[in-house]
């Protein structure tokens, strides 16, 4: 009788390299921002006394604010284009970050289950404020115009 117990392989020796999804267009962007976000995401992804959910959002939060600013070809970035590129920047960030493919492991099932939706919520959360931004300042704008009519 032979064992039929199937042998397993250390984490570290397992490569599971996934195809892009980005089109042309969106691999040019994230080569353009991948070195600053390397800067700011050394930091997010590599804080023992955060949980991964938090790192994966912070992480989000971070890529989702610098891609915001980003024009491309003087053009600001299709929502559906910084998302897409958000998720996979994020993605290989940790990959390449993380060091510890145990922390790493843990980190890209927190990013599996929870980046897509934490990126989804941040930018709802932006459009409320930024709507609420733009209306305070146009009811502020016109107490100060009608004031000045009065002076």
């Amino acid at each position: 009788m032979t064992d039929k117990t199937p042998s397993t392989a250390p984490l570290d020796s397992i490569s599971i390299q996934m195809e892009s999804k980005l089109n042309d267009e969106q691999k040019k962007i994230l080569s353009f921002v991948y070195e600053s976000a390397k800067e700011f995401a050394a930091d997010i992804l590599n804080k023992p006394s955060v949980s991964d959910v938090m790192k994966v959002t912070q992480l989000m939060a971070a890529i989702i604010k610098m891609l915001e600013s980003l024009t491309f070809n003087q053009v600001k970035l299709a929502g559906s284009t910084k998302k897409a590129v958000a998720i996979e920047l994020g993605r290989n960030l940790i990959h390449d970050l993380v060091k510890d493919e145990t922390v790493k492991a843990g980190i890209l099932t927190a990013y599996d289950f929870t980046a897509e939706q934490a990126l989804e919520t941040l930018i709802d959360v932006s459009r409320h404020v930024n709507v609420a931004v733009t209306q305070a300042a146009a009811s502020c704008c016109e107490f100060i115009a009608e004031w000045l009519k009065k002076k």
